[in-house]
């Protein structure tokens, strides 16, 4: 069954001016297929939720993970939005979505999609392809404890022993807090982190590296039961 097809916005005069003549054609096939899939994967992932939910309520999850996820869940899973228009950066080798684009509660859905323990969790939920393209996509995001991992251990993702080591990058990420969403350099990680409370109210976001050769406005809709790609505009 052939996939549904998208509108491209631009002109061809535009996309030649953009260096893109073949429009989605520049695009690998893997990164064609994440893109399609991309939307239908983010519902999959807000609705898990509820699943998730379940299970810490029941307690069929370990108990250390059970009494880190209980806080996080309490509320009802809202339900997924019909449509998505997402900023991506892509640089021909890659794709990240712009996590400013994002739906605003999707930092709690990023934070527990990258939590370590909860891997199996969605490569089963997601199917193990999906799982592992939708990685290659969306932004890494981590619960923020004030405490530094214990001697010998890394931030999953930063490759560093404390945040005190994060001064030394230049990297920016989005600091998460309920109703708020700052940028905050690594260079204050430590002493944000410090002042940070000791439980996982705050999520880090990393922000796309390096530089973009083109921005991609991507636009999802509900179709039936599935969110499909719409349209897509270059710049």
């Amino acid at each position: 069954m052939p996939a549904p097809s998208f509108i491209i916005e631009n002109t061809v005069a535009d996309l030649v001016k953009l260096g893109l003549p073949k429009g989605a054609g520049e695009f690998t096939p893997n990164q064609l297929f994440t893109l399609r899939s991309l939307g239908w994967n983010l519902n999959r992932i807000h609705q898990a939720l509820t699943t998730l939910r379940a299970r810490v309520k029941n307690e069929t999850l370990s108990p250390p993970l059970v009494e880190f996820l209980r806080p996080l869940l309490q509320e009802p899973t809202e339900k997924p939005p019909k449509k998505l228009d997402l900023r991506i950066a892509w640089n021909h080798s890659n794709l990240t979505v712009d996590f400013s684009s994002l739906p605003s509660d999707t930092a709690l859905d990023l934070a527990l999609f990258w939590l370590p323990a909860l891997s199996a969790f969605w490569e089963r939920t997601l199917r193990r392809s999906a799982f592992q393209r939708t990685r290659q996509i969306l932004p890494r995001a981590w619960f923020l404890i004030a405490t530094d991992p214990p001697p010998g251990a890394v931030i999953p993702g930063l490759d560093r022993f404390s945040w005190s080591e994060m001064k030394d990058t230049n990297e920016n990420f989005w600091w998460v807090q309920p109703g708020t969403k700052t940028s905050i350099s690594a260079s204050a990680l430590q002493e944000a982190s410090a002042k940070g409370a000791s439980d996982s109210s705050v999520i880090l976001i990393a922000q796309a590296r390096g530089i973009a050769e083109h921005t991609l406005n991507a636009h999802y809709a509900n179709k039936g039961r599935r969110t499909e790609l719409h349209s897509l505009r270059f710049f």
